[in-house]
């Protein structure tokens, strides 16, 4: 829950939740939040090649330095 927000309808299932939990803060390099969001992400259904694929879209529109953080916190968990 965050503001007081539970985490939203029926209408995203967790695995969509968990994928965007890794984008949204992947894309403003909150690094901090990524790794607690990628276990959760596993979790909840999202595989590693969905994982390196996020990390790929924040390339795309967040330059490589940010998906280089992302990829690099990511393997802590993943390995």
């Amino acid at each position: 829950m965050v503001l007081g927000v539970r985490r939203g309808d029926d209408a995203i299932n967790a695995k969509t939740h968990s994928m965007l939990n890794l984008a949204m803060p992947g894309a403003l390099g909150k690094m901090h939040e990524w790794e607690p969001h990628c276990r959760g992400a596993l979790n909840n259904g999202v595989s590693p090649e969905e994982i390196r694929a996020i990390c790929h879209v924040v390339a795309i529109y967040c330059e490589a330095p940010q998906a280089h953080e992302c990829l690099r916190s990511a393997r802590k968990v993943l390995t």
